[in-house]
This record gives structure tokens, sequence and C-alpha cells, in this order.
């Protein structure tokens, strides 16, 4: 793969990761989790087909795995709704494994800030009166 077909992947990764990054459980809001693009891509290093891959993305909401909590089927529908576009502007299964492991990076990157910056802040709150005075070592 050359660097130009790289970077037009990592162009698709970053549009897939923006459109699943925007996207929130109806029924509790929460975020898409980026193990869902994972069992996608799971699939792809069994599967050598993309043909397959069509077929496994109809078939994953009604999976165990969408089974799993009340967030996991609607998650699994988005993401085979989004992914399955995207069989048509890739090459091969490498192809599309490239773009689906970009983009649950970028997602969990992008959860991992998000989670930081809900943290408590640092410092705590600003201090009030005149800067505390340190031991004198004279």
């Amino acid at each position: 793969m050359d660097l130009a077909r790289k970077k037009a992947l990592l162009a698709e990764a970053e549009q897939l990761a923006a459109v699943l990054g925007q996207y929130h459980t109806p029924s509790s809001g929460e975020g898409l989790d980026p193990a869902r693009i994972a069992e996608v891509s799971r699939f792809l290093s069994v599967s050598p087909d993309l043909a397959d891959l069509n077929a496994f993305l109809t078939l994953l909401p009604g999976s165990f795995h969408a089974r799993m909590s009340r967030s996991a089927e609607p998650q699994l529908r988005e993401v085979a709704r989004v992914v399955r576009p995207l069989i048509r502007r890739v090459h091969d299964r490498d192809e599309m494994r490239y773009v689906l492991e970009w983009a649950k990076r970028i997602l969990q990157t992008a959860e991992r800030g998000a989670g930081s910056l809900e943290a408590a802040p640092r410092g705590g709150p600003p201090r009030r009166g005149p800067p505390p005075q340190g031991r004198s070592r004279g």
C-alpha cells in the first residue's frame, strides 16, 4: 500500500470515526463503544472476502453480541449502517481492516480525552488570599 493510498484510507477512517463519534444510544444516551468496530475487524481477520462482510453486517444486530446489553444492538446497527457503504470504497480486506483499526483508535483516543476532561479539575479551586509561606532555610 503506497503513501497516497494510506492517506486516503486514513481520511476514510477519520470520517468514519467522526460519524460514529456523534452517535448516542437512544435508550441510554451513551456514546458508541469502540469495541463494536473491533467486532467487525475481528470478522475480517477470519474471512478473506468483503462480500461475506456485507452478510455479516446484516446479521450483526441480531447476533449474540447484540443481546449482551441494551446498548449493543443499536450500536451494532449503527456500525453496520456506516460501514456498509465503505465496502465499495476499499479494494480489499486489508484496506478495510486498516480503516476500521484507525477509526477504533481515533474513537478510543477521543473517549480517553473526554473522560479525562470530566475528571476533577487539576489543582482544585483557585486560592484566595496571599500565597502560602514556605519554611525559611536560613
